[in-house]
C-alpha cells in the first residue's frame, strides 16, 4: 500500500508562502520580546529617582525696591549762538528748472504690479522678495531682492529701478512705468 500524497505546484507555493510568514512573524516576535525585556531591566534596574527638597531661609533678592514716586531735575540745554553768513537768494530763473526735473514723489499715485500692461508683466525680470527694512532717516532703508541689498534710487538690473523704500511696501520703475510692490512679495 502506497500512502505518499503528490502536492500539486500551487500547494507547494502555498507551504512555502507559509513558512515564509511563520518565520518573518518568529522574528518580529523575537525583536519585540527583546525589547520589552531590556526595556523592563531597565526599568527594575534604574529606578527614577525623587527627593524632597526644602528651603529653609529665604534667598537674599539681587534687587531693591525704588520709589513710587521719582523726581528729575531738569535743566535747559545752554543756547549758543553762531553768526549765521547770510547767502544771496537763488535767482528764481535757476531755481525753476531745478525744480521741475525733481518732484516730490507721491507714492499714493502709483498702482501694484497687478495693474501693469499684460506685456510689461511679462518682460519683468523674476524677483525674490527676501527682506524689507524701512527708516525713516533717509538713505538707511534696505530690502533684500534675488539674495542682494539695494538702497532707494538703485538699479536692479534688467530695467528695474527701487525708487522708494515705505514702511509696507516700495515703488519700482521699469520701462517708464512706475509701480508698487508689497513688501516680501514675489514677482
Amino acid at each position: 500500500m502506497n500512502l505518499s500524497i503528490e502536492l500539486k505546484p500551487q500547494a507547494r507555493m502555498s507551504a512555502r508562502m507559509c513558512l515564509i510568514l511563520t518565520w518573518s512573524a518568529g522574528l518580529t516576535l523575537a525583536a519585540l520580546s527583546g525589547a520589552a525585556s531590556c526595556y523592563g531591566w531597565h526599568s527594575l534596574h534604574n529606578p527614577p529617582t525623587v527627593q524632597r527638597v526644602e528651603v529653609v531661609h529665604h534667598a537674599p533678592q539681587n534687587w531693591r525696591n525704588i520709589r513710587q514716586h521719582l523726581t528729575f531735575a531738569t535743566q535747559p540745554l545752554p543756547v549758543i549762538e553762531e553768526e549765521i553768513a547770510e547767502e544771496e537768494p537763488p535767482e528764481p530763473e535757476a531755481a525753476a528748472p531745478e525744480a521741475a526735473e525733481e518732484k516730490p514723489v507721491n507714492s499714493d499715485d502709483f498702482s501694484g504690479i497687478e495693474q501693469l500692461p499684460e506685456n510689461t508683466r511679462h518682460r519683468l525680470p523674476a524677483i525674490k522678495y527676501s527682506a524689507h527694512i524701512y527708516s525713516s532717516e533717509p538713505g538707511k532703508s534696505v530690502i533684500n531682492l534675488n539674495g542682494r541689498d539695494y538702497h532707494e534710487g538703485e538699479d536692479i538690473g534688467s530695467g528695474v529701478t527701487l525708487v522708494t523704500i515705505e514702511p509696507n511696501d516700495s515703488l519700482f520703475s521699469f520701462e517708464g512705468e512706475t509701480f508698487r510692490a508689497a513688501a516680501l512679495s514675489d514677482w
